[in-house]
């Protein structure tokens, strides 16, 4: 049996659609190349961003950041062809992903004369759109870019080969440092301009002030997998001490015919750390946002925690917050402290206990490690006390008196002397007053906890009233705040402690 005869007109119509398929999109079998690196606004550093094009291998990093391409008016071109010729063979337009309009129309490759250098940065813009809508070549644009020094060895590129407004035709990515204003933390901007009628507009603009760094760009790519490219970039602001880092996900909306944000909520912070990757194999990335805090000293041990937000099918959300492992003894302690107060004295013995450890870090705080390792024992004992378990109680108040002779009976560990005092202790005991004088393991370090373990167990043992044991260590405590000035060292991140604090069972 013969076969039907090929009908020419489909044959060509049908070559036609693969080669404006493969001009923009590139062959189904083909691997991605490897992603130029983009230069970050951090000196020394680099951020890979893959582009899923091919790219040419160029030595000097800053130039790597950008791919020559051809004229984009000849992808534009090439695309309403296929569409007329499918037309006229009444054969359907194939879906190709990220293709959801129709094709722009560029304005018509020409050899325009190079731009002159703005006067300010603010008008970088209105000269660039002018630029490539006159048919301008974007890798022409990269060399003057960089003659006027918005893009160096520090940072700066133009990309033209990524379609943003699924309408198949590569928009412009710049990322351009301002020229005018080179200190820290060296300001700069970011555009996507974007084919309309035969020229060019301006279709998203990060921001720019003197307090503003440079955009870092993270990502090109289709985050959220709704065949759309999505930009992810950081900038670093420095309105205030220390600065701050804001993440933002732009993403274009094709109801809107604008760039819109794919963030829930604002993600910044002073000492963030990004990264994305897919994380649970679903073929959607996650964005992982480690925040270290400011590293202020004035701001203390900080804790560390990664945030992970996913898409939701609307917006990037918070999806986890995951503690690092605790590092420094006073997290264990108010951690403690936390889980005391609400009543979970398994999950607080457990923080108490790890705090007693020797391996854990210390802040700047004098001899804060025996001062911490006494408190945890004296809420290890009041802990043990509030559940009625008088046994272990008495066991952690015992440790408290081995090491500071609570009982009087010199068997504790002698404070420490200086030499050439005489054998005087540190702070020598006032002369007696009618005020009684503070016992001595007091001067210790640590002691103010172990006089308020004696406080407490003085009365708990007599009456096992626990509110009237906690009222004793108060009135201590609101009477020598000395005694716990150590909990209240750590810095503006952590804390602070009250009198009240020391022993919160009233009732």
């Amino acid at each position: 049996m013969k076969r039907a005869a090929a009908n020419p007109l489909l044959i060509v119509t049908l070559a036609l659609i693969a080669a404006l398929v493969a001009c923009v999109f590139g062959t189904a079998t083909e691997e991605p190349a490897e992603s130029s690196n983009l230069v970050t606004v951090t000196p020394g550093g680099r951020v890979s961003v893959s582009l899923l094009t091919p790219t040419i291998t160029i030595d000097n990093p800053a130039v790597a950041g950008s791919t020559p391409i051809g004229p984009v008016a000849t992808a534009t071109a090439a695309a309403q062809a296929a569409i007329d010729m499918t037309a006229t063979a009444q054969v359907p337009i194939p879906t190709v992903p990220g293709v959801f309009v129709e094709p722009a129309v560029c304005p018509a490759a020409a050899n325009v004369a190079l731009p002159g250098e703005p006067s300010n940065f603010t008008n970088y813009p209105e000269v660039i759109v002018q630029y490539l809508s006159a048919g301008g070549a974007p890798t022409i644009l990269e060399a003057r870019l960089r003659a006027w020094g918005a893009i160096t060895d520090y940072g700066g590129l133009v990309r033209a080969d990524r379609d943003f407004t699924g309408d198949g035709v590569p928009d412009v990515l710049i990322v351009a440092l301002d020229p005018f204003n080179t200190q820290f933390p060296y300001p700069g901007d970011l555009f996507i301009f974007g084919c309309e009628n035969g020229a060019y507009r301006l279709l998203l603009q990060a921001g720019h002030s003197s307090k503003r760094g440079m955009p870092l760009i993270y990502s090109a790519d289709d985050v959220n997998g709704d065949a759309l490219n999505d930009l992810v970039y950081a900038v670093q602001i420095c309105e205030t001490t220390p600065c701050r880092t804001e993440m933002e996900i732009m993403s274009w909306n094709l109801a809107l015919s604008s760039f819109t944000s794919l963030l829930s909520e604002p993600v910044s912070g002073a000492g963030i750390e990004l990264s994305m990757e897919d994380e649970d194999g679903d073929g959607l990335d996650e964005l992982a946002i480690t925040d270290r805090g400011d590293g202020l000293p004035e701001s203390g041990p900080q804790r560390v925690y990664t945030t992970t937000l996913r898409w939701n099918g609307s917006l990037y959300t918070t999806a986890e917050v995951v503690p690092w492992p605790l590092e420094y003894r006073i997290h264990f302690i108010q951690d403690g402290d936390a889980a005391q107060r609400q009543g979970d004295f398994l999950t607080a013995s457990d923080f108490y206990n790890r705090a007693l450890d020797d391996d854990l870090l210390n802040w700047t705080y004098e001899d804060e490690k025996t001062y911490l390792k006494a408190y945890a024992r004296y809420r290890l004992m009041i802990g043990y006390a509030v559940q009625n378990d008088k046994g272990r109680a008495r066991e952690y108040y015992d440790k408290l008196d081995d090491k500071y002779d609570l009982e009087g009976s010199g068997d504790g560990e002698q404070p420490t002397l200086e030499p050439g005092t005489g054998g005087m202790l540190r702070t020598p005991i006032p002369p007696p007053t009618l005020a009684p004088a503070p016992p001595p393991y007091t001067e210790q370090a640590g002691g103010g906890f172990a006089e308020m373990a004696r406080l407490f167990w003085a009365e708990y043992d007599d009456s096992g009233d626990i509110a009237k044991s906690c009222a004793a260590v108060i009135a201590f405590a609101a009477a020598e705040p000395k005694a716990y000035e150590v909990l209240n060292s750590f810095g503006t991140a952590n804390p602070s402690y009250r009198p009240e604090d020391l022993c919160p069972f009233p009732n």
